[in-house]
């Protein structure tokens, strides 16, 4: 079980993990790849407090993932970590059941047990 982005983070330095996922995001060559980006680059705003500037970059995802299993995935499990962090549980759950039924029809294992691990955490 693999997260192609994993590498990038370091959740103990957010500013050298908002640096590599930028450059990554320059060298992604799909529209749905960048969609998976910007969910992790939602994913730091999350961790900062920042919710507004992490749902707008998940907007911003949403109009590139298309129909991609894996961006749709990681819109909907980021988005619940925002709605989670900011307070929110109840509208994080659906999101979280969403995101791995997302990530299990599209064989992306790791974000489906990430989202599965989330949904534990704010189930009733």
């Amino acid at each position: 079980m693999n997260d192609r982005l994993r590498s990038l983070w370091d959740f103990d330095d957010l500013d050298v993990t908002e640096t590599r996922l930028r450059e990554q995001l320059e060298q992604e060559t799909t529209n749905a790849g960048r969609a998976e980006v910007l969910t992790q680059l939602a994913r730091v705003e999350g961790l900062r407090d920042r919710f507004e500037a992490g749902d707008a970059l998940i907007d911003e995802a949403v109009g590139l993932a298309g129909d991609d299993g894996a961006a749709r995935a990681r819109i909907d499990l980021e988005r619940g970590r925002l709605r989670r962090s900011g307070g929110d549980p109840d509208a994080a759950r659906p999101l979280f059941a969403s995101a791995f039924d997302i990530a299990t029809d599209a064989g992306q294992a790791f974000i489906a047990a990430d989202a599965a691990h989330m949904g534990a955490l704010v189930a009733d």
